[in-house]
């Protein structure tokens, strides 16, 4: 048993990096934690896996502040049969160069639901990353 689920119930798991990248992979939307004046926000983001996540976002919004400190990104999933599971990725994101043609058509295929001039690509890398799977226990 390792650290992380010594202590849990059987119900849940720790899931290895390789299948929390294949999870998050197959997701498309996920959460940004940050740090706003003190205060702890969670913003909601359309995103692609291509080496690092890619995001599409304003210029001039929130996530674009964040350059260059420490987030948090977590995606999950649940299902009605009870099974579900939850990826905690913590990291830096920076702004893509947009001069990279050939990256920018793969990149465009991010849709972001919100609206406004999401122009700025930017990249998470995380250096630490973190996932449970849990199966809803039956009396």
């Amino acid at each position: 048993m390792s650290e992380a689920t010594e202590g849990l119930p059987g119900n849940i798991s720790t899931l290895t990096e390789e299948e929390c990248w294949e999870l998050v992979d197959a997701a498309t939307v996920g959460r940004f934690g940050l740090v706003v004046d003190g205060t702890v926000l969670i913003i909601p983001v359309n995103y692609l896996v291509d080496v690092d996540l890619i995001i599409r976002t304003l210029p001039d919004g929130i996530i674009a502040r964040h350059v260059g400190t420490r987030v948090t990104f977590e995606v999950d999933y649940h299902s009605h049969e009870g099974v579900g599971w939850s990826v905690l990725m913590h990291g830096d994101l920076k702004v893509l160069p947009d001069d990279e043609a050939e990256l920018v058509g793969r990149w465009n295929r991010v849709l972001p639901w919100a609206g406004g001039a999401r122009s700025l690509f930017m990249s998470f890398h995380p250096d630490a990353i973190s996932g449970r799977r849990v199966v809803r226990h039956r009396n």
